[in-house]
């Protein structure tokens, strides 16, 4: 009899759990199929770039994301158009997704809360149809969601049924080792955005005096359009930080320099590094906003009271 009794204890203590597992794969099925989240991009979908050398090796480019949204956006992998080209993600954690080619069907899910950011990493190379393809080429990976439909960043595909797709876009002109050493110039300048490409889009002062005045860098560039153009201004995200640059028209090839300046002692700033936002205006539309990045990290050597405003608000 008791016996008896321990089964019938074993057997409910089965079905109880096959039942929590049950109620936990729905959920995770119905999470799955409902919409959620928002996807945003701070620096666009697409990059350009320039020339490529076919024996140069993988291309990398990271496109930085974020959940703008209310509620948790579920990253379900993705797809791209050419075995050549490769798609990951990196969680906010840090962690990071399997890569993803051209098979559409996987099981990974990556979960965004709001606000949080995720980065998107697609990996080219520019030698898998052989050192005979060369000339212009574009390449496009696709990432699947469960944010809504909202004709942007978030679009149906009649081939994904289960969210939608935020479509990333490479592109470049591969050429020859030897015509891509003849194209020094271009190529000192790895960083493009929209039709500008920069040596470098970011620049780390390290840690400033409040006490050492206005320092300033300057950020060579070159102008990579096909028309003639005119620069409209250079805002900026902080009146602590002013930019100007070498000229006001510049023709397909020009080169130009964006200099910034930064003055430590105009307010307090957060504690730690923080950066300011610098980007380039035009009367000719980009394809992507066209900014580069300052780091810094003050030293309030003269105390609070000697900022030249007392209060300021980001």
């Amino acid at each position: 009899m008791r016996k008896l009794h321990y089964l019938i204890k074993f057997l409910i203590s089965v079905i109880v759990a096959v039942s929590f597992i049950s109620a936990g794969t729905l959920e995770i099925a119905e999470a799955a199929r409902a919409t959620s989240g928002k996807v945003a991009a701070y620096r666009g979908v697409e990059h350009d770039w320039g020339y490529i050398n076919i024996k140069g090796g993988n291309l990398q480019h990271t496109f930085s994301m974020y959940n703008s949204g209310e509620d948790t956006l579920l990253l379900k992998g993705g797809f791209t158009s050419c075995g050549c080209t490769k798609l990951s993600i990196t969680l906010p954690d840090g962690s990071k997704s399997p890569e993803f080619g051209m098979t559409l069907l996987n099981n990974w899910i990556g979960l965004v809360k709001p606000g949080e950011n995720f980065k998107v990493t697609l990996d080219y190379d520019p030698l898998a149809h052989g050192p005979k393809d060369l000339g212009p080429v574009e390449r496009r990976a696709y990432l699947i969601t469960s944010a809504p439909h909202d004709d942007r960043l978030s679009n149906r595909m009649q081939v994904v049924r289960n969210g939608t797709v935020t479509t990333f876009r490479i592109s470049g002109v591969v050429v020859s080792q030897e015509e891509f050493k003849k194209s020094g110039l271009v190529n000192r300048y790895k960083n493009a955005m929209g039709d500008f490409s920069f040596r470098d889009i970011e620049y780390d002062f390290g840690v400033l005096k409040q006490s050492q005045g206005i320092t300033r860098y300057g950020f060579p560039f070159i102008y990579r359009g096909a028309k003639p153009i005119t620069i409209t201004g250079t805002p900026t995200s902080c009146g602590c930080a002013r930019a100007s640059i070498s000229k006001e028209k510049f023709n397909p090839g020009d080169e130009g320099i964006l200099t910034v300046e930064f003055d430590p002692n105009l307010h307090k700033e957060p504690e730690g590094k923080f950066f300011k936002t610098i980007s380039i205006l035009t009367d000719l539309p980009q394809k992507e906003r066209v900014e580069v990045r300052i780091w810094a990290e003050i030293d309030e050597d003269l105390g609070h009271d000697a900022y030249k405003l007392k209060e300021h608000k980001d």
